[in-house]
């Protein structure tokens, strides 16, 4: 297999390092990777903010954050950063809308997640593990606080980096002709899709008890209501084990948490100059 194609098909989440600091002519290899990554207009409106002090990491902890953070020997802090390019433009009186156009927001966040991805792969290559750390989105306020970020500047992923304390264990993925489409989009029937979930996923492992019980239907009631809350009790009388889109959804990335919040994230993005956050036109640009 060619050594590339090898290198992503054996990627892995890894959560557990060794004390080992990464050497920084391998780390100066993998940002540079990351920097050639690909940018829409070449732009690249990314910043990272790279973390090796205990103190700092163990900040992203004690603001509730997986406790691998405090252990990782670095973290990558990726950022989308309009006010980068905002200050060069300045300088030249160029025309500047990036952080008052979706548009600009929709790429630029993409340019962010690609970056990121390739500096994952690079590290990868050196037999460095990483993991992505999402649940950083509960506390950009404080981030940006914390770590001196100028408005426009929104923290969007952390990666966790260490070389692993032991062989990397790959998951599951689903299959070409679950993903893939040809030509336009095919509805799979749902007999398809329950065995192809069954192949990633196996049978349910997760026993449901009383305080489950308890949890789910809290969790429907807040999301669907008092007859989707019936009906579901209802169900759960019939099993014994908690099904697995029940399980994520139901106990672990619980659906009335994730629901929550939206308001104020539009209103972080509005502050931060991202008018169209709350629906709202440059003022002086006519229809």
């Amino acid at each position: 297999m060619n050594e590339t194609i090898n290198i992503l098909m054996n990627r892995s989440s890894v959560r557990v390092y060794q004390d080992k600091p990464i050497e920084k002519d391998i780390l100066d290899s993998i940002l540079k990777a990351g920097l050639a990554s690909a940018s829409a207009g070449n732009l690249q409106p990314v910043s990272i903010i790279k973390i090796e002090n205990k103190i700092n990491s163990q900040w992203f902890v004690d603001h509730h954050t997986q406790a691998l953070v405090g252990k990782a020997p670095l973290n990558l802090l990726f950022c989308l950063d309009f006010h980068r390019l905002k200050k060069w433009s300045a300088n030249h009186k160029a025309p500047f809308v990036m952080d008052k156009s979706f548009r600009h927001f929709w790429v630029g966040f993409q340019d962010v997640i690609i970056m990121a991805q390739t500096i994952e792969t690079a590290a990868n290559a050196y037999g460095i593990g990483s993991v992505y750390i999402g649940t950083i989105v509960d506390m950009i306020p404080d981030i940006q606080e914390r770590y001196k970020l100028p408005k426009g500047v929104i923290p969007v992923v952390l990666l966790s980096m260490g070389y692993p304390t032991s062989k990397r264990k790959i998951a599951q993925k689903l299959s070409i002709d679950v993903v893939v489409h040809n030509e336009e989009y095919q509805d799979h029937s749902i007999e398809f899709l329950e065995s192809e979930y069954k192949k990633k996923y196996g049978e349910p492992k997760t026993d449901l008890n009383e305080d489950r019980i308890k949890q789910i239907l809290q969790v429907v009631l807040e999301v669907d209501g008092e007859e989707k809350k019936k009906e579901v009790e209802e169900y759960l009388k019939t099993i014994d084990k908690v099904s697995i889109p029940m399980r994520y959804f139901g106990l672990h990335y619980v659906a009335n948490y994730m629901a929550r919040d939206n308001t104020e994230f539009l209103e972080m993005l509005h502050d931060n100059g991202f008018i169209w956050a709350k629906g709202e036109n440059h003022p002086d640009i006519k229809e």
